[in-house]
C-alpha cells in the first residue's frame, strides 16, 4: 500500500521571516549606540549655557535622530532580505522608544 507524502517533493521551503523579538534587539543595540553620545552631550551641556538655551536637551534629540540615523535604514535592510517579522519588531520597539523620547521630553519641558 502506497501512502503519499505529507508534504510533495515539488513544494517550495517555508520562507524565514525572522522573529520579532530579533527587531526588538536590533532597537536595543540602536540606542546603545546613541547611549555614550547622549551621556557626553549630557555631561558637557551645562558647560555652554547660551541664549539659545539648555544644550542638555540634545540628548532628547540625539535618541529621536537615531530613528532615522539607525532604524529606518535598517528596516529597509531587514525587508530586501525577507525579514519582515523582524522588522516589524524592530518598528514597534521603535515606536515605544518614540513615545517615552516624547513622553521624557514633555516632562522636562514642564519642569
Amino acid at each position: 500500500m502506497n501512502t503519499p507524502d505529507p508534504i510533495p517533493p515539488s513544494s517550495p521551503a517555508p520562507s524565514d521571516r525572522g522573529y520579532w523579538g530579533a527587531g526588538v534587539a536590533w532597537m536595543f543595540a540602536c540606542v546603545a549606540m546613541v547611549a555614550p553620545l547622549g551621556f557626553v552631550v549630557a555631561v558637557i551641556g551645562p558647560l555652554f549655557n547660551s541664549e539659545l538655551g539648555y544644550a542638555g536637551i540634545g540628548v532628547w534629540v540625539l535618541f529621536g535622530l537615531s530613528q532615522f540615523v539607525f532604524v529606518i535604514p535598517l528596516v529597509i535592510w531587514l525587508h530586501r532580505r525577507g525579514k519582515r517579522d523582524t522588522a516589524l519588531g524592530l518598528w514597534i520597539s521603535a515606536g515605544v522608544v518614540l513615545l517615552l523620547n516624547g513622553a521624557c521630553s514633555g516632562l522636562m519641558v514642564a519642569l
